[in-house]
């Protein structure tokens, strides 16, 4: 790759990164709460003044390492939300950046920048790009411990400098969210893999089997030793700043399987502009060659939709929008039922590719193996990528099964570049198309029609977010100045708990008609005002609307929230 390339892809990054925090800004939604954050800002800001580290029993991240990257921000800015987004945001630059380099030292150019492209404009990067979540940052330190990684595996002889620095960035990515564990076993993985006998010094066999031993014995202890620090680093975070109780589940039931299967369209959505392009690319022949593969999972897939509760998790991607439930009541749907519909085929079609894609990949392993011929060694981006997607799917949808943690969509969001480059490096293996890399060009507008379908659905939902979250906050500010405490206010979940001066401290209690940051997060809460939907609330209110207003869904028409007074334990 020359330079020029790569400081291209790094403006390319850039500008998308403009784009969203010029649609954030315009629309009210920059330096304000959105989502989760809230959270986040308060342990930040807490740090801030008083020093240390206490997070809240609410939060489940490991946050260690977030709250490390704001301090020297906290520092210059002071408790700024809008410092801390737009450093979340440099992050998310880098982690694109980054991620591009890595599949590039497996694909070309254009199926590259696809499969970067297939985050950026999905439905859920550009949404939590201008925020403080932490899921940008443990995604920026995995792909930067991936490309790491892919430089000091790249030679005959691993190099150890290069491979503890992986090791090390991929420990930062676990101190902000756990699941970064999955680019350590990524990496401690595939550089066994890379040094097993008959890899370093092939001319020589006894120089290879001492150099190989060497080296293996290196990675082991590399990854005892990162795995003894990062047990060491959660057992003091669980122990010292205790979060919610999360147990365990030995036995899966149906609602297990049933979440299996959602994550399994989610990630088909997420990923299809890249098996869409496959699909079309290779005008369906390679669905014809593995009709019966074809056949099964089609009725599989369809089969689901009819009778899951919900074919995606949820939390960004959803026919109301991202994070319907923070503000009390009904949101209406944001996607009209048949453009839904549309993702939906579009979520089973990609699935059915992806499926059709790993059989065939998997026969020509078989075949070879049953040849005898020797394994391929791959470039090293490719072992690490692949190693990576499957580690991490693994591990999250395994954790999501087997414990009581939820499990969301933002979650998949660091391994949607490295499953849609395992797609577009399986197609672009596959012997069976030699002769269809160049498609009709009715099959190539296809393809593009297709992906710009899904890129406008999520261009729709992430208006709608922004411009949810900045009227949440908006009608929350004009309460204030009318005279309410903002500690009273339920301008939704943000606004509710980031205004509150007590500690946070789960303590159910029964609160009709009130929402779950009401009754089940601080033990005395107080509210005069409430923000909600005009449908699906108690008529619990004790006036009339004091203050309205509206938000517009690109793909859904116009909602209203409105505001009235209630009377939970309101101080007079």
């Amino acid at each position: 790759m020359t330079r020029r390339e790569g400081f291209g892809s790094l403006a390319v990054c850039a500008g998308w990164a403009a784009a969203v925090v010029a649609l954030a800004a315009a629309a009210g939604a920059l330096g304000i709460s959105r989502n989760d954050d809230w959270v986040y800002y308060r342990v930040a800001f807490a740090t801030w003044q008083d020093g240390g580290f206490a997070p809240d029993p609410y939060t489940r991240a490991m946050l260690v390492g977030h709250i490390a990257l704001a301090r020297p921000l906290m520092a210059l800015f002071g408790p700024s939300m809008l410092a801390l987004q737009l450093l979340v945001t440099v992050l998310s630059v880098l982690a694109l950046w980054w991620t591009y380099l890595l599949v590039r030292g497996f694909l070309r150019p254009g199926l590259a920048l696809l499969a970067v492209a297939t985050l950026a404009l999905g439905p859920i990067y550009a949404g939590i790009t201008p925020t403080f979540m932490t899921d940008v940052p443990t995604f920026a330190f995995q792909s930067l411990a991936l490309l790491l990684a892919a430089r000091a595996l790249r030679e005959r002889r691993v190099s150890r400098p290069w491979l503890a620095t992986a090791l090390v960035a991929a420990f930062a990515g676990f101190t902000v969210r756990e699941y970064a564990a999955a680019a350590a076993a990524a990496i401690v993985a595939a550089a066994w893999w890379r040094v097993r006998p008959g890899t370093s010094s092939p001319a020589d066999p006894e120089t290879d089997a001492v150099t190989s031993r060497s080296d293996r014995w290196f990675v082991v202890a590399l990854g005892i030793g990162w795995l003894a620090v990062a047990a060491a680093l959660y057992l003091w975070r669980t122990s010292s700043f205790p979060g919610p109780n999360v147990g365990l589940r030995l036995l899966p039931d149906l609602a297990d399987v049933h979440l299996a299967g959602r994550a399994a369209y989610t990630l088909a959505l997420l990923v299809s502009p890249a098996t869409i392009y496959v699909l079309f690319r290779g005008r369906g022949r390679l669905l014809a060659r593995h009709r019966r593969v074809t056949v099964v999972s089609a009725v599989v897939f369809f089969g689901g939709t009819q009778v899951m509760n919900g074919v995606f998790l949820g939390n960004y991607v959803g026919m109301r929008g991202s994070y319907t439930g923070t503000v009390a009541g009904v949101r209406p749907v944001v996607v009209t039922p048949w453009v839904w519909s549309l993702v939906v085929a579009v979520a089973v079609l990609s699935a059915v590719m992806a499926v059709v894609l790993a059989a065939s990949a998997i026969g020509r392993v078989r075949a070879r193996h049953r040849a005898g011929e020797r394994a391929p060694r791959h470039p090293a981006a490719v072992t690490l990528t692949l190693t990576y997607a499957a580690a991490y799917v693994a591990l999250t949808v395994t954790l999501a099964i087997f414990t009581t943690s939820p499990f969301f969509d933002r979650y998949f969001v660091p391994v949607v570049p490295a499953v849609a480059s395992a797609v577009l490096w399986a197609w672009q293996r596959e012997p069976s198309l030699d002769g269809e890399r160049r498609p009709s060009r009715a099959a190539a507008w296809a393809s593009g029609v297709v992906t710009g379908f899904i890129a406008l659905v999520a261009l729709s939902l992430v208006v709608t977010s922004v411009q949810f979250d900045a009227a949440k906050w908006r009608l929350g500010t004009q309460l204030e100045a009318r005279g309410w405490s903002a500690a009273t206010i339920d301008a939704g979940f943000e606004w509710f708990g980031f205004h509150q001066e007590q500690p946070i401290d789960p303590h159910p209690r029964v609160l009709p008609g009130h929402p779950f940051w009401v009754s089940r997060v601080f033990a005395h809460p107080r509210v005069c005002v409430m923000v909600s939907h005009t449908r699906g609330v108690l008529p619990m209110s004790v006036g009339d609307v004091v203050a309205r207003t509206s938000v517009w869904a690109p793909l859904g028409g116009t909602f209203d929230l409105v505001a009235r007074p209630v009377d939970l334990d309101c101080p007079t």
